[in-house]
């Protein structure tokens, strides 16, 4: 499920309205710790190539028996 979200896209539209501004993966990225972005679009799920990472991941469900999967996300807003 991870690989089908677009996290860079994502990033770019939610800063219009939210303080998120960087995309990161368990830490924000500048600290210490945190992944530098050449390190971090090598993890799955944070590739910039959306629709690579979309093909994986529907390889992936079909794979594991669900290559029709369907559902909803709904969030707070």
């Amino acid at each position: 499920m991870s690989l089908g979200i677009d996290r860079w896209g994502g990033a770019q539209a939610l800063q219009k309205v939210a303080l998120v501004r960087h995309v990161g993966g368990l830490l924000r990225p500048g600290l210490r710790a945190g992944h530098v972005e050449a390190e971090l679009v090598k993890m799955p799920g944070f590739a910039k190539d959306l629709n690579a990472s979309r093909a994986e991941a529907k390889k992936l469900l079909a794979a594991a028996g669900h290559a029709n999967l369907n559902f909803t996300l709904t969030t707070a807003t």
